[in-house]
């Protein structure tokens, strides 16, 4: 009885760990939708800085007693490294993918971030000598494929230069998150991971703290209330809870299972987007989504077989 118990709790442990992943994934879906929504009323520049100076004021204010001592260690044994980080992390992959959907839609723009695994091995065999399997070929060849379908056949408007401009763009995003991801991989064997992504975070917006102005801090002020309501879901939502909620999951549950459910992350953007800004879910956009998962689905279970 004791046994049949205990499996029967696990059992109900597992569920609530499955619920609170899949309202994670949402919410990051969801992000995709905030920023469109936030570029009605300011730039992109100001939504990340808006977004993540106090993003960093409260990993500070959470993590300066706790792991003060550990993020001196990180930065005194790798201050090129975590620079890095920092850079991609915060600047760079959050700035590009503002940048990209002042004309991309934020169904298309999350599809082209979900690229990220692909730029990962890429860099990955580059950088950690890693094996480059047939598997891995085709996964990136599918992804590529799926990718051109989106931005080529998946708007129904015609479409000029600097729409693609501003697809190339947010392709920066998912390379500056790879960079990120392989540059933070020896770190996070080797330190606690909430320490070096708070780090990160922390160090990539002291940048934004010194060209804060009065145009932004007025801009803030000036945010309709549904506009705050977009701000703080990106503060609070999808990167405090996101990312706090994100590390107890991994603790909880296989790696590799969890960051299968980052598969539904376009999937409820894309929804989100139909639902909330109505944007259109085209034939384009439908058929090309199948492909460029399909191939970044074949390339992650290549690396979960090495």
């Amino acid at each position: 009885m004791k046994s049949m118990y205990k499996n029967i709790q696990y059992s109900f442990s597992n569920i609530r760990v499955y619920i609170i992943l899949i309202f994670i994934v949402a919410i990051w879906g969801g992000a995709f939708i905030a920023i469109k929504y936030l570029l009605n009323f300011i730039t992109p520049a100001q939504i990340v800085k808006l977004r993540y100076i106090p993003t960093a004021v409260i990993f500070i204010a959470i993590l300066f007693f706790k792991n003060k001592d550990e993020m001196i260690r990180i930065i005194k044994q790798h201050p090129f490294r975590v620079g890095i980080i920092s850079f991609t992390g915060v600047i760079c992959y959050n700035l590009s993918l503002a940048i990209g959907e002042v004309k991309l839609s934020a169904g298309t723009a999350a599809l082209i971030v979900n690229l990220s695994p692909i730029f990962n091995l890429i860099f990955a065999v580059i950088f950690l000598n890693e094996r480059f399997s047939w598997a891995n070929l085709a996964g990136l060849i599918l992804s590529m494929t799926g990718l051109f379908i989106i931005v080529r056949f998946g708007s129904e408007e015609k479409l000029e230069l600097g729409y693609y401009l501003y697809a190339l763009i947010t392709f920066l995003a998912p390379l500056s998150w790879a960079i990120y991801t392989v540059a933070s991989q020896p770190l996070s064997k080797k330190f606690d991971a909430v320490s070096v992504t708070g780090l990160s975070i922390i160090l990539g917006t002291l940048p934004l703290i010194f060209l804060l102005n009065g145009d932004d801090i007025r801009a803030g002020i000036n945010l309709s209330m549904m506009g705050w309501v977009a701000l703080l879901f990106l503060i609070f939502g999808c990167t405090i809870f996101g990312f706090s909620g994100w590390v107890w999951t991994l603790k909880k549950l296989p790696t590799t299972r969890v960051a299968s459910f980052l598969y539904l992350v376009p999937i409820f953007s894309l929804l989100f987007g139909y639902v909330l800004l109505g944007e259109k879910l085209t034939s384009g956009i439908i058929i090309g989504s199948v492909i460029l998962l399909s191939g970044v689905y074949v390339v992650n279970k290549s690396e979960e077989k090495k």
